[in-house]
């Protein structure tokens, strides 16, 4: 089966359909800091590298504003389980990342690192606290026979439907009175952990990639072409193929497998910055180099990222 780090297609849907109850409203409509929460799930996603991205389900006639398609839900009322099998129905991408409208603190860091968690697996599901949270997941498109046929016989619960099938399960940090990247909220007082939270306090998301125990700083693309004009330093951890079928120009190729022994190749007089293909490679090899001393900072949504907003990428030959 082919790597992780060597997909190219990677689709996103964000789930907005569901009754929204104990919200009271639509929780995909609800704003946090004067964006929907739809809104940020979508721009959490495109920040990843994901394209295309759509939103499924939810009433007809909505302005949903997001700068996705809409794709009405195949099983209106039947739950998210229908809704995964929508999208992948109507996306043609190999892999497919699913969240759902009411994460609260959406991050293109936890998303790059939960689809770099994929591996050779069929399905990818963080699990925070000690729970698995079945409604962000990332599939692959060979599965959705399997889900069709257990939804056929009546399954419609997420977690039965991925019986049967190879579940990756990374654990997502906790943090004591912080908003992680994919808690989510049922009601009006589960926002209110946002928007009480202290000034200075930002949430595990912006900052944790999967599996990183320390703080990593996350620039855009849009950050690092800025500092490139300033000569900062780029590096690329990627393997040599991905490199050279494109990279941002200067960047520096150390594959991540070679970081811990090449600490004498990094700049230790400034800043320097990390990529790969989609964050969750060059936030690992920037917590290393932090732990070590350097001022390393994680570019979110990586390569894909930077390929994805239209900015130029140099290529190579292969080196025989």
């Amino acid at each position: 089966m082919q790597p992780i780090s060597q997909v190219s297609s990677v689709g996103g849907a964000v789930l907005v359909g569901g009754a929204s109850r104990r919200m009271g409203t639509n929780k995909a409509l609800v704003e946090i800091d004067g964006v929907t929460m739809a809104q940020r799930c979508v721009d959490a996603l495109t920040e990843a590298g994901v394209s295309p991205v759509i939103n499924v389900g939810g009433p007809p006639g909505v302005d949903w504003g997001l700068g996705a398609n809409h794709v009405p839900d195949l099983w209106p009322g039947a739950g998210p389980l229908g809704g995964i099998i929508t999208a992948m129905k109507h996306l043609v991408e190999e892999l497919l990342v699913v969240v759902p409208c009411d994460l609260i603190a959406p991050s293109p860091s936890a998303i790059s690192g939960l689809i770099d968690a994929l591996g050779s697996s069929d399905l990818a599901v963080p699990v925070v606290g000690g729970r698995e949270q079945w409604h962000t997941s990332v599939w692959r498109r060979q599965s959705l026979d399997h889900l069709i046929s257990e939804f056929r016989s009546g399954v419609r619960s997420i977690h039965r439907a991925a019986q049967g099938l190879d579940v990756a399960k990374p654990t997502v940090p906790v943090g004591t009175g912080s908003v992680g990247p994919f808690d989510d909220a049922d009601t009006p007082a589960e926002l209110d952990r946002w928007r009480r939270r202290p000034d200075d306090e930002e949430p595990i998301s912006s900052a944790q990639p999967i599996g990183d125990l320390m703080s990593v700083p996350q620039i855009s693309v849009a950050e690092l072409e800025a500092a490139l004009a300033d000569g900062a330093p780029l590096y690329d951890v990627r393997e040599a193929h991905e490199y050279q079928a494109a990279h941002v120009e200067g960047g520096v190729l150390i594959p991540l497998g070679e970081v811990t022994q090449s600490l004498d190749r990094f700049h230790d007089d400034r800043r320097i910055y990390m990529i790969c293909a989609s964050g969750a490679r060059s936030g690992r090899a920037a917590e290393f180099l932090r732990a070590n001393g350097f001022d390393a900072v994680n570019v979110a949504g990586g390569t894909n990222a930077w390929i994805k907003s239209g900015r130029p990428v140099k290529s190579e030959a292969p080196v025989d």
